[in-house]
C-alpha cells in the first residue's frame, strides 16, 4: 500500500477532470491512497489571495510520500508553476510531471506545439483559409506559449502573412473568447476567415458572440478549440477541437509511480497522443453519432447539480456571516459536511491561526497584553490542531492533527483506496490552516468548491476579529484599573475591588486592616541617581508587596512612593506580623541587590470593623496618620543613633 501526493490546481475544472479520474482509478485499482493538494489559480489576479492558496503545498512533508504527481498542466502561468516547482526542488522521492519538462521527474506530456500546428494546417490545407486569427491563453504559461508557437510556425510554413492584431491573448475563459471575436470583427480592416482558440472555453465564447451578431459559423467564420471537452460534441455547431488523452495521462502517471521509475528515466519524456477532431464549426462533417437522449440527461442532471451547489454555497455564506465563535462554526459546518457525502472531513488550524501577539515588559506580569498583531504567511507555524471533524470512516481515530497523522495512520493500519483533497483556509495572505476531505465526489464536481472554502475562511476571520476585540477590550479594562509602572491597582482599580471586601467586613462584622506604606528617601534617590533609578525602587517595592500577599489582599499604588493594602480578618498581632514580614522582605532584597541606596520603608496600619457611614477613605487616612507616626519615630531613632556616634 502506497501514498501518492498530487500537486495541482482547479479540482473541479472540466478541462482536467479526466486526469484526476485517471489518477484516482489507478490508485484504487492498486490499493493505494492519493492526496490532492489543490490551490485556486484565481489568486494570480489577487496577489495576497494567491499567497494564501499556494501555501497549501506546504501542508505536509511531501518527502514522506511514496511518490508525487506534479500536474503542470493545471498551472497555466509560469510564475505559478515556478512556485510549485520550487517547493518540489529539494524533495527526494519519485516524481512524475504531467505536461511539464522537469529534469528531476519522469515527464508525460503532449506536444502542444505540434497539436496546434496540425489544427492550423487543417484549416489551411483542407479549407484554404488564409486570414486565420488566434486566441491564446495567458502567454505567461509554457503550455500557452507552445500552442502559440504551433500557430506561428504553421502560418510561416505556408508563407501566409499575419499581423500582431490577429492574435488576442486571453485567459482560457469564455469572456476572453467573446472579447477576441469582437476585436477581430470590429477592429480589423477585414474579418477573419477562421478563429483558432487555445482551448474550448474560449471557442465557445467566440461562437456565442459571432452567432449573436448574426455572423454564421462556419459559413462566414470558422472556429476551433482545444481539449475536446464534453460540451464540444454537443455544441451547435459542434466544435472542431484537439483531443488529448487526459484520462490515460492521469492513469499512466499514477501507474508509473507505483511500478517504479528507474534512474535512467528521470528527466526523460513520454509523449501522449493528440488528434484533431473535425466537426461542423470548421466546415467539416462530423463523423460522430450523438446520443441526444444522453445529452439531455447529462444537461439536466448537471443543471440540477450546479443549482444544488449554488444554493448550498449561498446558505453557507449567509450562515458564516453570523458566526462569532468556534462552537457556532462547528454547528454550521456539521449540516453542510453531511450533505457533501464524504467519508471524513477535518478542519485543521495552525496553533498560531489567530496571529502572533507579543507579551512585553511588566505588562505580562499582571495579565496585560501589549498586542502587536502579526501572522504567518508561509507554512503552518508550530503545528496544527483539529478544530472540527466529521468522520464516518474506520480510521477516524488517528486523524487527530493533520495530514502527517493521516498518512502515518494509513500506513500503520494498511488502509488503501482512499482519495483525499487537501484545501487551503486563509484570509488574503493570512494563513489559517486547511481542510482534508476524503472520498467525496463533490470536490471534483462542485464548481464553487473554492468559494465554499472561502466561506469557511471568512467565518474564521470573523471569529479571529471577535477574539481580538475581546483581548483589546480586556487590555483597555486593564489600563483603566492598573498602574502602568507597577501593575498594582490604581485608585480606580482599588475602589472597584477593595469596596466589596470592605462591604463584606461590614456585613460579617469582621475587622478590616488598612496598611499605608511609604518609601523613605525616594526624593534623594531621584535627585542623585535620576528618576529611572527612582522608578526601579518603586517597581521593586511593588514586587515585594506582591510577594508578601497572604490571600487576596487588594494592593494599590496610592501616589508616587506610597502604597495602600486592604486585608480582612486580621487581629492586632497578625497585622503586626504582616508589617514585620514586609520589613524582612525589604532587608532580604537589599542583601541580594547591590544598590547605591538601600530601600527603606515606613508602615502604618489601622484596624477597624466597618460600620454604616464609615468610609474606606477615612480608614486610609487613619492608616496614613499611623504611617507618619512610624516615620517620625524612625527619624527620631536615626537621629539618636547619629548623636550617639558623635
Amino acid at each position: 500500500m502506497k501514498n501518492i501526493a498530487v500537486i495541482c490546481t482547479s479540482l473541479s475544472s472540466d478541462a482536467f477532470r479526466d486526469i484526476f479520474q485517471g489518477i484516482r482509478e489507478c490508485a484504487v485499482a492498486n490499493n493505494s491512497n492519493v492526496f490532492f493538494f489543490a490551490c485556486d489559480q484565481t489568486g494570480r489576479q489577487v496577489p495576497a489571495y494567491g499567497v494564501g492558496e499556494y501555501n497549501i503545498l506546504r501542508a505536509a512533508d511531501l518527502a514522506k510520500f511514496d511518490g508525487i504527481i506534479y500536474l503542470a498542466a493545471t498551472f497555466t502561468v509560469d510564475r505559478d508553476a515556478s512556485q510549485a516547482e520550487e517547493i518540489l526542488e529539494n524533495i527526494d522521492v519519485p516524481m512524475v510531471s504531467v505536461e511539464g519538462s522537469s529534469p528531476r521527474m519522469f515527464n508525460l506530456r503532449i506536444d502542444n506545439r505540434m497539436a496546434m500546428y496540425e489544427m492550423v494546417h487543417h484549416f489551411i490545407q483542407e479549407h484554404g483559409f488564409k486570414r486565420i486569427c488566434y486566441v491564446s491563453g495567458s502567454l505567461k504559461g509554457a503550455e500557452a506559449k507552445a500552442r502559440y508557437a504551433g500557430y506561428i510556425d504553421a502560418m510561416r510554413d505556408y508563407d501566409l502573412p499575419f499581423e500582431d492584431s490577429w492574435v488576442y491573448e486571453g485567459d482560457y475563459m469564455p469572456k476572453s473568447g467573446r472579447d477576441a471575436a469582437e476585436h477581430f470583427t470590429k477592429d480589423l480592416p477585414e474579418m477573419p476567415e477562421a478563429i483558432v482558440c487555445a482551448n474550448d472555453y474560449m471557442a465557445y465564447g467566440a461562437q456565442q458572440y459571432l452567432q449573436q451578431r448574426g455572423i454564421k459559423v462556419p459559413g462566414q467564420i470558422a472556429v476551433s478549440g482545444f481539449d475536446d471537452s464534453i460540451q464540444a460534441k454537443y455544441y451547435e455547431p459542434r466544435l472542431t477541437t484537439v483531443s488529448r488523452e487526459n484520462y490515460k495521462a492521469g492513469y499512466a502517471a499514477c501507474s508509473k509511480l507505483l511500478s517504479g521509475i528507474s534512474p535512467e528515466e528521470v528527466g526523460t519524456f513520454r509523449n501522449l497522443q493528440t488528434n484533431v477532431v473535425t466537426r461542423e464549426s470548421c466546415g467539416c462533417e462530423s463523423r460522430e453519432e450523438v446520443d441526444f437522449a444522453q445529452f439531455k440527461k447529462m444537461h439536466f442532471e448537471g443543471r440540477d447539480m450546479r443549482t444544488f451547489f449554488l444554493l448550498e454555497t449561498r446558505r453557507l455564506s449567509a450562515e458564516m456571516e453570523s458566526v462569532s465563535t468556534m462552537e457556532q462554526l462547528r454547528e454550521t459546518l456539521t449540516s453542510y459536511v453531511k450533505r457533501m457525502s464524504c467519508d471524513d472531513f477535518y478542519l485543521c488550524l495552525s496553533n498560531e491561526w489567530e496571529g502572533i501577539h507579543s507579551e512585553r515588559s511588566a505588562n505580562a506580569k499582571y495579565g496585560m497584553l501589549e498586542l502587536k498583531d502579526d501572522y504567518i504567511r508561509e507554512g503552518y507555524g508550530s503545528g496544527t490542531f483539529l478544530a472540527f471533524s466529521h468522520a464516518s470512516h474506520a480510521h477516524k481515530d488517528f486523524a487527530a492533527f493533520g495530514v502527517k497523522e493521516i498518512v502515518e495512520g494509513l500506513q500503520d493500519k494498511n488502509l488503501g483506496r482512499n482519495c483525499y483533497a487537501v484545501l487551503p483556509l486563509h484570509y488574503g495572505d493570512r494563513m489559517f490552516g486547511y481542510c482534508v476531505i476524503s472520498n467525496s465526489e463533490s470536490v471534483f464536481a462542485d464548481p464553487l468548491l473554492n468559494t465554499w472554502m472561502q466561506c469557511i475562511s471568512f467565518g474564521l476571520e470573523t471569529i479571529r476579529k471577535q477574539n481580538l476585540i475581546g483581548a483589546l477590550t480586556k487590555k483597555l479594562d486593564s489600563l483603566w484599573i492598573y498602574d502602568n509602572l507597577t501593575g498594582l491597582y490604581n485608585r480606580a482599580g482599588f475602589n472597584k475591588y477593595a469596596t466589596p471586601v470592605w462591604m463584606e467586613c461590614m456585613e460579617k462584622k469582621t475587622k478590616a486592616a488598612l496598611f499605608f506604606i511609604d518609601l523613605d528617601g525616594l526624593k534623594k534617590v531621584n535627585d542623585i541617581h535620576g528618576h529611572d533609578a527612582g522608578d526601579r525602587f518603586i517597581k521593586a517595592m511593588a514586587g515585594i508587596l506582591k510577594k508578601r500577599r497572604r490571600h487576596g489582599e487588594a494592593i494599590m499604588r496610592f501616589a508616587g512612593d506610597e502604597f495602600v493594602i486592604l486585608a480582612s480578618g486580621l487581629e492586632e498581632s497578625e497585622a503586626q506580623k504582616y508589617c514585620d514580614s514586609i520589613y524582612a522582605e525589604v532587608e532580604a532584597y537589599n542583601r541580594m541587590h547591590n544598590l547605591p541606596v538601600a530601600i527603606s520603608v515606613s508602615i502604618g496600619y489601622h484596624l477597624t470593623v466597618p460600620e454604616d457611614g464609615s468610609g474606606l477613605d477615612l480608614a486610609i487616612e487613619a492608616a496614613d496618620a499611623k504611617m507618619y507616626e512610624a516615620k517620625r519615630e524612625k527619624e527620631t531613632q536615626d537621629e539618636r543613633e547619629r548623636h550617639d556616634l558623635i
